[in-house]
């Protein structure tokens, strides 16, 4: 079966966000989106609430957690990761039998041998970066032959969906859908995000300040 899913998505509970559970599930069903990750920023309670909300969309939580190395987002995790060493954020991912994913991966980040051999999968298409560092991170993709997915990196309700990943999947079940990522089998689909989402971005981080 083929199971269309966002798998890079922020709400509220990021600190540059302001979008609403109840909106990013409503948009999620529009969009005809079977699986959504919240991958909020050092924060896990927004993917832990929404999963509870939701009957018919899976919610996989997330999160996102700034390192010495780069961003890094463990996806199918149980409880939140508060320490932002990168090796004890892998270590940490891996014993809730996550999957870790780099996202966005031409910007600010270091990519030693290390962080993309412990890698399991690689973001290569963002909504929100521009073309060419997409291509860069499916050439990276394709050169440390790890599987590239999509995702919108919403931090707004409109991006949702920009980025998909359509999950080639034997069943519903969790693991299964895991093990199908892992394998690389999946399609992607995407558009680019409007450019002024940056300053609305940035705006919200302003207002989240005061």
């Amino acid at each position: 079966m083929e199971l269309r899913a966002d798998l890079h998505v922020h709400s509220e509970y990021s600190f540059d966000s302001k979008s609403r559970l109840k909106k990013i599930l409503k948009k999620a069903r529009e969009k005809k989106l079977d699986i959504i990750a919240i991958t909020d920023h050092e924060e896990m309670e927004g993917a832990k609430k929404l999963s509870e909300m939701s009957k018919d969309v899976m919610i996989v939580c997330g999160e996102e957690i700034d390192t010495e190395y780069g961003d890094i987002i463990g996806l199918f995790l149980n409880k939140k990761i508060e320490t932002r060493k990168f090796s004890d954020v892998i270590s940490e991912i891996k014993k809730q039998k996550g999957v870790v994913l780099i996202p966005h991966p031409a910007l600010h980040h270091i990519l030693s041998d290390d962080v993309l051999r412990k890698a399991d999968l690689i973001e290569g298409f963002n909504s929100r970066t521009g073309k060419e560092d997409n291509e860069m991170a499916m050439r990276l993709a394709k050169d440390v032959k790890k599987p590239a997915i999509a995702g919108s990196d919403a931090h707004f309700i409109f991006e949702i969906g920009n980025g998909v990943t359509i999950i080639n999947s034997s069943s519903e079940d969790i693991e299964e859908i895991k093990k199908a990522l892992l394998e690389g089998k999946f399609q992607i689909e995407g558009k680019q995000s409007p450019q002024i989402k940056k300053y609305w971005a940035k705006a919200v981080k302003l207002w989240r300040k005061r």
